[in-house]
């Protein structure tokens, strides 16, 4: 009986969900942590929500994808579910309007909203980790979970530590073609850049340096890529991202200077002058790249 017994048996699925032995009866159980998100949304509970969260990170992200065999025929319902989640605390105050009623001030508003950024931040974080599995990417192209507003709702979300798992999402998805291309667009290219120019956290830097490497390579008729904007957005994390977004950003420009009015950006930029220094004194594995 979930209305008397909810609340106490999310605490000890949290407790549960790491332990080795328990991994597989637990994924046998799939809708009940369905059935605990969904009353939990119907009753506002986000304590229940945030406890079940946690729970299904640790059941997803720490899980050989082979013991998910007893997960595969839930998983249309939990991807339903966990966007859902998205458009609950989205909408409650998590993500980027944060419209929340009465006091805004008040400390039990400001507790309300940070449990609906976690929520938010962990629900993208168990999507991200179903990504591996082919069937949760097809469910994603049938029902078009990912379509212009859901992007740019994300896009939009001030939260930083939400926004490093969006791109992880977003990489995740990027190995289906139909999903891929729904991602390239200029619209949602400049958004990305923005984000560029906004952040200095080194997960989200180098998330939109593998995306922007894709786009330049596969999509190559984006206009966004053509101009200053998209090769500034490169040359910028290549100047403050970590080494291993700088080797990213390295071989986006490879592809870049094929041609002749980036190149001319290029030299204009200052770009060249910078690989001839981290040829010099960048790091180790960067080296190599800028040299080359």
């Amino acid at each position: 009986d979930l209305d008397t017994l909810g609340l106490p048996l999310v605490c000890v699925l949290q407790k549960c969900a790491c332990w080795p032995l328990l991994l597989e009866p637990l994924m046998e159980r799939g809708p009940l942590f369905m059935q605990l998100l969904r009353r939990g949304m119907e009753e506002q509970n986000e304590v229940m929500l945030l406890g079940t969260c946690e729970a299904l990170m640790h059941l997803f992200t720490f899980i050989d994808p082979d013991r998910f065999t007893a997960m595969r025929p839930h998983f249309s319902d939990v991807v339903a579910t966990l966007f859902a989640l998205i458009s609950y605390a989205a909408s409650h105050g998590g993500g980027a309007t944060m419209h929340a009623t009465g006091n805004l001030g008040s400390s039990s508003n400001s507790r309300r909203r940070n449990d609906l950024r976690l929520i938010l931040h962990l629900t993208v974080k168990n999507l991200a980790s179903l990504c591996f599995h082919q069937e949760v990417l097809q469910i994603l192209v049938a029902k078009k979970y990912l379509d212009r507003p859901m992007l740019e709702v994300f896009l939009h979300i001030p939260h930083q530590e939400v926004l490093a798992e969006f791109f992880t999402f977003m990489n995740q998805c990027s190995a289906n073609q139909e999903l891929f291309a729904q991602f390239a667009s200029d619209e949602i290219v400049s958004m990305l850049i923005k984000h560029v120019h906004t952040s200095d956290r080194a997960d989200i830097l180098l998330q939109i340096a593998r995306l922007l490497f894709q786009f330049v390579v596969v999509h190559r008729s984006l206009q966004v890529l053509k101009g200053e904007d998209g090769v500034e957005a490169v040359f910028a994390i290549a100047k403050k991202g970590s080494p291993v977004a700088q080797e990213v950003c390295i071989q986006a420009i490879y592809h870049l200077a094929d041609d002749e009015v980036i190149k001319r950006i290029i030299i204009r930029k200052g770009i060249l002058e910078f690989l001839c220094r981290l040829a010099q004194t960048g790091a180790a594995s960067v080296q190599p790249h800028a040299s080359w």
